[in-house]
């Protein structure tokens, strides 16, 4: 069986990040997983099944994780390290940080956001669970994007948590080196 590992969006953005994930993957598993690109997402895949069997033993499932409504395991959320790096690893992936710009009495505003999207409401439970056990005031939407809006706290979840995507972590230098915060 071939196990899905990581979808990004998209691809020339997340090039470095898709690096680091393969890094990663190769690292854990003995194995260098496949990469492919499809529509501007890059996929990438490792196959093999004893990785699915192990995987299946950890409480991770194979398929879809929004068809099958998937959680993060309890043993994840009971870890602090496991459900920290847990956190980072979805931001990274589903997640990320933007720039919000608006106008208001004429005057051009640009506040800065973190966010993660999944349309698998366990999944975002369990992101927002971990978030608030680390002192963070999340905002869940529609049960399917989590935003946390508050500039320090999202200067603490990069000092905390962290991210090994250099895209985000490059949106928020640019954002803290701005000076007017109008671009």
């Amino acid at each position: 069986k071939r196990v899905p590992a990581i979808q990004l969006v998209p691809t020339k953005t997340d090039a470095d990040y898709a690096r680091f994930v393969v890094s990663l993957i190769t690292k854990i598993f003995k194995e260098k997983p496949s990469i492919g690109c499809y529509h501007n997402v890059t996929t990438i895949t490792i196959s093999g099944i004893n990785l699915v069997k192990s995987m299946l033993k950890i409480g991770l499932r194979v398929g879809n994780k929004v068809r099958q409504q998937v959680s993060i395991p309890n043993w994840i959320l009971k870890d602090e390290k496991y459900a920290k790096a847990s956190l980072r690893g979805l931001i990274d992936t589903d997640g990320g940080v933007y720039f919000h710009r608006h106008i208001t009495h004429g005057k051009k505003y640009t506040h800065f956001g973190l966010t993660f999207t999944n349309h698998s409401r366990p999944l975002i439970k369990g992101v927002e669970k971990i978030l608030i056990k680390n002192g963070f005031s999340p905002s869940v939407v529609k049960q399917k994007r989590i935003y946390i809006y508050n500039l320090n706290e999202i200067k603490r979840y990069f000092k905390l948590i962290g991210s090994h995507n250099q895209k985000h972590l490059d949106r928020l230098n640019k954002y803290l080196n701005s000076s007017s915060k109008n671009f």
